[in-house]
């Protein structure tokens, strides 16, 4: 595991909850705060909201966001440089968003309908000492939201709110060889326009967003490549995780 993957393994234990990792750890995740909902005033304009961090016992922020909508989050410290946040769709084990490797100024396209939440946190050893910070977090979401197709423009499957499922080969990362994985799919268009949702067994999840078969977004906050081969695209994820996407679940084809 290389050592951004290992601090980023540490940094999602402690901040989303991610039993495995905190075990790893050593994280506590005593005291923490309920979550709190942000309601955006108005498209593009930011929602403020000042907080506080103490110990291990960190804020968390609860936004709703659409597919393709663009999250904004910008935090300024105002006591404790060590502040800082993750962001990832509410229960998700992995950030998308980590605020020690890109920065407390960030900007994402949103793959798939629902709740993110922002979490801020001290480092271990801060929490560890009982400190405390303050911060305020600047929120706004902007542009026009990819909207699912109706059922009658593309019939769901029953119970769910995909309007297909498959299984597809995929390989997460670290993982000793190729698997496969349930995939479900949101078309937001005839024309490969989709959110594709990929569930491994141990309940690792991958969130992608395809704009006419192109990859534009994902719930992960490491690259994102593809190639063509033959009627599947293959997505890799910071050349660790692959997961091969046939065309026929982009388009219903």
């Amino acid at each position: 595991m290389s050592i951004r993957h290992w601090f980023a393994v540490l940094r999602a234990g402690r901040v989303l909850g991610c039993a495995a990792a905190m075990a790893v750890a050593g994280f506590a995740a005593e005291g923490k705060a309920a979550v709190q909902d942000i309601r955006i005033a108005a498209e593009g304009q930011a929602t403020e909201i000042a907080g506080q961090v103490k110990g291990y016992a960190g804020a968390d922020y609860r936004v709703q966001g659409r597919a393709g909508q663009t999250l904004s989050v910008r935090m300024t410290v105002l006591a404790n440089r060590g502040l800082s946040f993750n962001l990832a769709p509410e229960g998700a084990a992995e950030a998308m968003v980590i605020g020690d490797h890109s920065g407390l100024d960030a900007k994402v396209m949103l793959p798939a309908d629902g709740a993110y939440v922002i979490s801020t946190f001290l480092p271990r050893s801060a929490a560890r000492r009982h400190e405390s910070g303050r911060f305020r977090l600047a929120v706004a979401i902007a542009g026009e939201a990819l909207a699912p197709l109706s059922a009658s423009q593309d019939a769901l499957v029953a119970g769910t709110r995909y309007h297909a499922t498959a299984r597809l080969s995929c390989r997460w990362a670290y993982a000793p060889a190729a698997t496969t994985c349930d995939a479900g799919v949101v078309r937001r268009g005839h024309d490969a326009t989709a959110t594709v949702d990929i569930r491994g067994s141990d309940g690792r999840r991958r969130r992608l967003l395809f704009v006419k078969g192109q990859v534009v977004a994902s719930d992960s906050a490491w690259p994102v490549s593809t190639r063509r081969n033959g009627d599947h695209t293959t997505v890799e994820i910071d050349g660790q995780e692959r997961h091969e996407v046939p065309d026929a679940l982009l388009t219903g084809g």
